[in-house]
């Protein structure tokens, strides 16, 4: 009976040992994606880089972490083609993977393709950019058809195509008379001031005009 209760006791401190260190594991990681938030919206996307690996390297599955560091490494250069773009798309493809019905992975690699798209000259990496860029939106916006964001990039990379007028116009369209999904209002204001220059370009300089005075109205375009 005492080698029983002995085993029993060394089995609870075994137990102990290996499943602390998981809730540990989990705390750490999220500590480390709030500190890299802080210096994110601080702007010191440096360190924000560094505080979401610290994130990584405690839990190499946190799809909140590779979405953080994917977007500081966006903001820290990474919509010009080079290794900080390429750090950007593979931290949001991982959140895709762990994560496949999540839009905003898909927004913010779409995103990404499309900055990388117009700070190009090389036209087959500018078109094949391109190309991605409208297939990931389109596909954030299949899974959250409210994604007024997705929309309103989505639309800005059509505009850079003639062939696409007509699907930036409704593109923009439809982020004016949606709600914007994160509460922005400035959205709604980037919409009109890009809609108003298709405006500009058929010729309809009223319906341009009244787009311009809402811009302004929303988010201060066209002052």
């Amino acid at each position: 009976m005492r080698s029983i209760s002995i085993f029993r006791v060394l089995l609870i401190i075994s137990l102990g040992i290996f499943t602390m260190p998981l809730f540990l594991y989990s705390q750490d990681a999220m500590t480390h994606v709030e500190n890299g938030i802080l210096f994110y919206e601080r702007n010191d996307y440096e360190t924000a880089i560094l505080a979401f690996t610290d994130a990584i390297l405690f839990n190499p599955n946190h799809a909140l972490a590779y979405m953080w560091r994917g977007k500081a490494y966006y903001m820290d250069g990474g919509y010009y083609p080079g290794s900080k773009f390429d750090n950007a798309i593979a931290d949001f493809t991982q959140v895709i993977r762990f994560e496949p019905n999540s839009a905003e992975g898909y927004y913010n690699r779409g995103k990404t393709y499309f900055s990388a798209s117009t700070n190009t000259r090389n036209e087959e990496i500018k078109n094949n950019y391109w190309r991605r860029a409208i297939d990931d939106l389109t596909r954030a916006i299949s899974i959250n058809p409210n994604y007024t964001e997705a929309y309103l990039v989505r639309g800005e990379a059509y505009i850079q195509n003639a062939y696409y007028e007509n699907n930036a116009y409704n593109d923009f369209t439809t982020v004016i008379n949606t709600n914007p999904y994160n509460g922005d209002p400035s959205v709604k204001g980037q919409a009109y001031y890009r809609r108003s220059s298709i405006y500009w370009m058929r010729g309809d300089y009223e319906r341009h005009e009244s787009d311009m005075e809402n811009a302004n109205k929303f988010g201060g375009y066209g002052e």
